[in-house]
């Protein structure tokens, strides 16, 4: 087994945005991140919108990460884009400015606009700072370094997707996902109204059916044929067995985006409306919402899911359940009790035909998500490793194929990562 490492004080401002993001993901918030608005000649990009579900209705944050030198019209910046955006709470987060000033002051200064500035001058301390800014007491500290890998998982797969696009303009299928994600990503961020947001998205959804299995199709040497692709392909089979072949992986990922951005969208309509859905959508999909909506934590379950899936890799251990749906319901605030219930709203929303989306892996403990991307599935066994203290997956006491299974997620994470690396480059165990 072999580690990689990141920077204990993140340099670049991707580094920092990663950050500062994670520590919002590990405060119990839903984290948007490198939002764009490409409506203008000058394109806007938020770094991060966090949402908290605690409450009967969303509050956000809209969050912006400097590395280098800043000032007041920064933050007055930040201030138009909150009246913009109709967000009413932001926070700056600032880090490795020499220029001298009086941050206290400053953040007095912008305070009553609605704007917490937080100086991570220090990273030693950044949880206590985070949470004297207002944004909520983090618990697992180690949890927002683990997000980073997660969010490097995320942009190295897309990166991968663009690549290709770019290798091989003639192929439909990686500019087909690669559009599928800016629009559940980017364009419906900005749709006022939230019914036409969810109904948008699921339109969105009807439209790319089997996108993944027809970009392996294609890459196989058949038509991109998203409505009806091949029957099988061993390209898919490997993607899904073994790891391979990243941009189908990262088209997995975006479809899983895609019905995690349908989720949130119908929570937040429904956190705002108590209008039955639009009879313009399925009525397996209506039917499915009814259902949710008398879960008494409804209104957490995509925070769940985006734990579940880019967290914890979108699998658990059986054998250790308790705990681990434990660690799911204090990092997302569903009761226990509850998250079992949380873990089949994918089968509500996303009906298989008499299947399930969480399946037992053969010879092993583990119950795991289908189409997560293999990268994703390391940084949730890393997760596992590092919340029981061990050093080597062996620690955990398995006799069957789970800790091998453990051990060859986290190698392919670190294989994957090590062929486009961001910096510290990874080293061995």
């Amino acid at each position: 087994m072999v580690h990689i490492g990141l920077a204990a004080v993140p340099g670049s401002g991707t580094e920092l945005e990663d950050y500062v993001a994670g520590l919002f993901q590990a405060a119990g918030y839903f984290v948007e991140r490198g939002i764009h608005e490409r409506a203008f000649t000058d394109v806007l990009e938020l770094d991060v919108v966090a949402t908290r579900y605690d409450g009967g209705t969303p509050r956000s944050v809209l969050v912006e990460a400097k590395g280098g030198h800043w000032g007041f019209p920064d933050l007055f910046k930040v201030v138009g884009w909150m009246r913009y955006l109709g967000i009413e709470h932001g926070g700056f987060f600032i880090a490795r400015d020499n220029t001298p000033r009086d941050v206290p002051r400053v953040h007095d200064k912008v305070a009553p606009l609605g704007i917490s500035l937080v100086d991570l001058a220090d990273f030693r301390d950044s949880h206590a700072r985070f949470e004297a800014g207002g944004f909520g007491a983090i618990n697992d500290v180690f949890l927002p370094d683990l997000w980073r890998y997660s969010f490097w998982v995320e942009r190295a797969l897309l990166d991968r997707l663009r690549a290709l696009r770019r290798a091989a303009p003639r192929l439909a299928g990686p500019a087909a996902v690669l559009g599928y994600h800016d629009l559940i990503h980017d364009h419906v961020f900005f749709i006022k109204s939230r019914s036409e947001r969810l109904a948008l998205l699921y339109k969105a959804y009807r439209d790319h059916p089997k996108l993944s299995l027809a970009l392996a199709g294609e890459l196989a040497g058949a038509p991109f044929e998203p409505s009806a692709p091949p029957p099988c392909s061993t390209i898919l089979a490997e993607a899904l067995h073994d790891g391979k072949h990243p941009p189908v992986q990262a088209s997995f990922y975006v479809e899983h985006r895609g019905r995690l951005s349908i989720l949130k969208a119908a929570i937040d309509l429904f956190c705002h409306d108590s209008a039955p859905p639009s009879p313009t959508l399925p009525a397996t999909f209506r039917d499915g919402l009814r259902i949710l909506r008398t879960r008494p934590s409804f209104r957490r379950y995509a925070l769940l899911w985006q734990v579940f899936l880019w967290g914890f890799g979108g699998f658990y251990l059986a054998d250790r359940a308790d705990q681990e749906l434990g660690w799911l319901s204090e990092q997302t605030g569903v009761p226990f009790h509850e998250v079992r219930t949380a873990l089949h709203a994918f089968d509500d929303l996303f009906p298989m035909h008499g299947s399930s989306w969480l399946v037992p892996l053969r010879g092993t403990n583990i119950v795991a998500a289908k189409m997560v991307p293999t990268a994703f599935r390391g940084i949730g066994a890393m997760q596992r490793l590092k919340r029981h203290g061990a050093a080597h997956y062996r620690d955990l006491g398995y006799r069957d194929g789970t800790s091998r299974q453990l051990v060859d997620w986290h190698n392919s994470t670190v294989t994957f990562l090590s062929a486009k690396p961001a910096p510290p480059p990874p080293t061995p165990a």
